[in-house]
């Protein structure tokens, strides 16, 4: 393992671009000098990824991170990161830190290790796409355990074997807007809701597990094709709700609310102002006998069908 830093600006499988001539590998922990521009123009892993100059990555490649450096970081970013649409995939098998400045942000952001626990640190992270966790965690506190960091996805959050921790967090997922795609996705893995406040472009999970505490989770949007709705729930899924509050409170005026061949328990649901929300019950005998149960309290701003 060794440290490769930037020679210059150049491109990154060009040896030119690094000091003593060797493009860096899966072993190597990369640095971006202060002052220059390395371009992503090939498939590239590295331990670990250290920006003060300017990285510029691309769709057209892979970035993939699979360790950390001794400062316990897997992404170092303190100049400018360009992420031209494309994916980091993290790799890491640690509890490992992402740092990030407020004045870039990633595109795609994938965890797929099982002993990977991914936190943000610096800034307040914003993936302009998507967040995918296939294995290992995403959680919101960082290593010293003292600060909650916020968490913007604009594009949908799946969670497909991992799990996704928000403790005391602001957590914005894909909010405000109506789509054909969930803001949150929980396929198989875990969804842990925290204490702070949620708001989410819709809810669909088909496997794992959904909890909520304490804290309130607006659902503002959902998936408009065939009707789809702000909250879908299919298989037999895990919702917890423990003592929090769904609030829905949408962008344009009426979205189906779904129990499709699932039973689902809320503790506190409100329905705000110029919502409607219909409850559809379909199964595959037609007899919709699927339950929605507020176990604490209902309030009704809006309508409710």
């Amino acid at each position: 393992m060794a440290t490769i830093t930037s020679a210059g600006t150049g491109n990154s499988n060009a040896t030119a671009t690094w000091v003593g001539g060797v493009v860096p590998d899966a072993d190597d922990d990369v640095v971006i000098d202060s002052g220059h521009t390395v371009t992503q123009n090939a498939n590239a892993t590295f331990n670990s990824l250290a920006v003060n100059g300017t990285f510029v990555a691309s769709s057209s490649y892979s970035l993939t991170i699979d360790g950390e450096r001794s400062n316990g970081r897997a992404l170092d970013i303190v100049g400018t990161f360009t992420h031209g649409n494309g994916t980091i995939t993290i790799t890491t098998a640690a509890d490992t830190d992402l740092r990030w400045p407020s004045s870039s942000e990633a595109y795609n952001i994938t965890i797929n290790h099982a002993s990977c626990v991914a936190r943000p640190t610096g800034d307040k992270p914003v993936i302009a796409n998507d967040l995918t966790i296939t294995a290992g965690e995403y959680n919101t506190l960082d290593s010293g355990g003292s600060t909650n960091h916020a968490l913007t996805v604009e594009g949908k959050t799946l969670i497909d074997g991992g799990t996704l921790t928000c403790n005391a967090s602001t957590i914005s997922l894909k909010s405000g807007v109506n789509s054909n795609i969930f803001g949150l996705q929980v396929a198989s893995g875990t969804f842990n809701g925290g204490t702070g406040t949620h708001t989410i472009g819709g809810i669909r999970v088909s496997g794992g597990t959904l909890t909520f505490t304490s804290g309130n989770t607006t659902i503002n949007a959902g998936e408009t094709s065939s009707s789809a709705g702000a909250i879908y729930i299919s298989g037999s899924p895990t919702v917890n709700t423990s003592n929090g509050t769904v609030i829905i409170d949408l962008i344009t005026p009426t979205l189906q609310f779904l129990l499709y061949n699932s039973n689902l328990t809320l503790y506190n649901l409100t329905i705000n102002s110029g919502s409607t929300i219909n409850l559809w019950q379909p199964t595959s005998d037609g007899s919709g006998t699927e339950l929605l149960t507020v176990a604490n309290d209902l309030t009704i701003n809006g309508t409710l069908n």
